[in-house]
């Protein structure tokens, strides 16, 4: 995992989205406000889906809010709050 990687990932996206890195070739990211996830195999890769993603869809900063954990289904988060 790239520390320098997922903290310049957080620097700029942190506040709209939730970054993990769980094995060197799996980067990602979880929007804070609907809970869905981006999934890419390089940060560089991740931060282009990331900006298509926002682009489409901006991620509101009045919902954006660590939450509960659990599955997608249950329409909560994979991932734990940053912080």
């Amino acid at each position: 995992m790239s520390e320098r990687e997922l903290d310049d990932l957080r620097w700029h996206w942190g506040e709209a989205y939730i970054f993990m890195n769980p094995r060197p070739d799996l980067w990602l990211a979880e929007r804070r406000d609907d809970r869905s996830t981006l999934r890419a195999d390089s940060p560089e890769s991740l931060l282009d889906k990331i900006r298509a993603d926002y682009l489409a869809h901006p991620v509101s900063r009045r919902t954006s809010r660590p939450g509960p954990v659990g599955g997608t289904r249950s329409g909560r988060g994979l991932f734990l709050p940053e912080g």
